[in-house]
C-alpha cells in the first residue's frame, strides 16, 4: 500500500479479515495504568513544595499536604515497578507489527521516544526517591525531569495523532484492544427479514 493515504489502508483492514495485532491485555492495563499514576503524580506534586517549604521557618507541614506527599511517594515507586513489569512484557513479547509498511526512521523515531519515557519517567523516581528520603538538593534535577517528562508526553500524543491519521481503526485496536468497526460491520452482514 502507498504511503500516501490513510483512507486506502483503512480499506485494507476487511471486516471479514483476521484483525491486526495489537499489544497483549497485560500490556493495555500496564499503559493505561501508568497514564493515571503519572496524572495522579502532577496531581499532587504540589503538596511537596508545601510540605519541604515550611520546614525552614519551623512551621509544622499541614495535615493534608503530608497526605499528598505521602500518595505522591508512594505512587512514585508503583510507577517503577509497573515500569519494570512493562519492559519485561516488551523484551518477553515485542511489539504488534502494523499491517501496512512503516518506514524505518518512522520505526526508529517511535522507538526512541519509547526509550526516552522509559528512560525520563525511571529517572524522575528515581530522583523523587533521593531527594524525599536522601539528599533534597537533587529535587532540581526532578523538576527538570518533569519538563522533559512533558515534551516526551507531548512527542508521544503526537505520534498517537500521526497514527490515528494514518489508520484510526488500527490504533484504536492496539493501543485498547476495542475493535469499533467489527461489531458495526457484523450487524451491517446480518441478513434482512425475509420478504
Amino acid at each position: 500500500v502507498h504511503s500516501g493515504s490513510g483512507r486506502l489502508r483503512e480499506t485494507v483492514l476487511d471486516m471479514n479479515e483476521r484483525p491486526p495485532e495489537r499489544y497483549r491485555w497485560s500490556q493495555i492495563c500496564l499503559h493505561w495504568l501508568i497514564v493515571a499514576c503519572v496524572m495522579l503524580q502532577y496531581a499532587t506534586s504540589g503538596a511537596i513544595g508545601r510540605t519541604h517549604h515550611v520546614s525552614p521557618f519551623g512551621l509544622p507541614p499541614d495535615p493534608w499536604d503530608l497526605l499528598l506527599h505521602t500518595i505522591h511517594n508512594r505512587l512514585g515507586l508503583l510507577i517503577l515497578a509497573i515500569l519494570a513489569i512493562r519492559v519485561a512484557l516488551r523484551l518477553r513479547y515485542g511489539k504488534p507489527r502494523w499491517s501496512f509498511p512503516v518506514p524505518r526512521w518512522k520505526q526508529r523515531l517511535a522507538a526512541s521516544v519509547h526509550a526516552a519515557f522509559y528512560v525520563i519517567l525511571a529517572s524522575q523516581v528515581v530522583t523523587g526517591a533521593i531527594a524525599s528520603y536522601v539528599w533534597w538538593p537533587i529535587s532540581i534535577v526532578h523538576r527538570w525531569l518533569f519538563i522533559a517528562l512533558l515534551c516526551a508526553i507531548a512527542l508521544h500524543l503526537a505520534g498517537v495523532v500521526a497514527s490515528l491519521l494514518l489508520s484510526w481503526r488500527e490504533t484504536i485496536w492496539r493501543i485498547t484492544g476495542i475493535d469499533v468497526l467489527r461489531k458495526a460491520g457484523s450487524e451491517r452482514q446480518q441478513p434482512g427479514p425475509a420478504e
